[in-house]
């Protein structure tokens, strides 16, 4: 189990866009009508990030450094493309609670889910910069990382439409991910990949994405986790997980170098408690 164990919502990473400031992405974005952040303290319970109801945003022993990674689109499970910063980024926890107005929560519960995502990490980023005096940079470097490929004869998953299952059961979209399984219905890649990039078996490499698939997909992922005990629904031990990519969801994974666009911390406070 990784140390993030509850999340409420995996939140989809779009990208860092072109060249240039950071800042100045978010300017257009909602902003929360009330947002409290203390340190984390020894009663804050287990980690926890997300937005568990009505656009409501919370963290519980939480670094910056993971909520960064998460809202700016960047590899979860790496440190590759995140630069700069000071120490307490990485080490220092964050209890956050952010709550936007009625009107902005409703109008967002009606956008379809790409657009609710990409709104809300949004209004986080600006959260970021407006209370820890975040300022950044985006530019290209070139690293080593795991390059995702079509496998030979191509991707195994399924192309997403979106109407409700003819079989009347919940029409959810998005990833549900457990240890040893994942299950998808209208995921894109940047979902898929940015989920994976968190899993043990990934070891903090930097996984890029160069199958070229710009759909949503339905598919359904199970492995060995490394802790052992994993099995298939229908009994027979699955194999691990780069493997069990290729075998189920015709991706391959292999290493490479590559241009990645990079997030480099200008300056960032420690904030106000309130």
């Amino acid at each position: 189990m990784t140390r993030l164990a509850k999340l409420v919502l995996c939140l989809l990473p779009v990208g860092l866009g072109a060249p240039g400031v950071v800042n100045a992405q978010t300017t257009a974005a909602p902003v929360f009508e009330v947002a409290t952040i203390r340190p984390s303290g020894p009663n804050s319970g287990n980690p926890t990030f997300g937005f568990p109801s009505n656009q409501h945003f919370v963290t519980k022993s939480t670094t910056l450094a993971h909520i960064i990674k998460h809202v700016y689109g960047l590899n979860k499970g790496s440190d590759q493309q995140l630069a700069g910063g000071p120490v307490w980024m990485q080490r220092a926890e964050w209890d956050i609670d952010a709550k936007p107005d009625e009107a902005t929560a409703a109008q967002m519960q009606k956008l379809p889910m790409l657009e609710r995502i990409a709104l809300a990490q949004g209004m986080v980023q600006r959260l970021l910069e407006e209370r820890f005096h975040l300022k950044a940079h985006k530019e290209m470097r070139e690293l080593r990382v795991d390059g995702v490929r079509l496998a030979n004869g191509g991707a195994k998953m399924e192309s997403f439409v979106d109407e409700p299952p003819k079989d009347g059961s919940d029409h959810w979209q998005g990833l549900r991910s457990g240890r040893g399984s994942m299950q998808a219905r209208g995921a894109t890649m940047a979902l898929l990949l940015g989920t994976l990039s968190s899993q043990p078996e990934v070891g903090g490499r930097l996984l890029v994405d160069q199958t070229g698939l710009t759909a949503r997909y339905n598919f359904k992922l199970e492995w060995t986790p490394v802790e052992g005990g994993g099995a298939r629904t229908d009994g027979v031990d699955a194999p691990t997980l780069f493997t069990a990519m290729e075998e189920q969801l015709g991706l391959k994974v292999s290493s490479t170098k590559a241009k990645v666009e990079v997030l480099v911390i200008d300056s960032l406070d420690r904030p106000t408690e309130n």
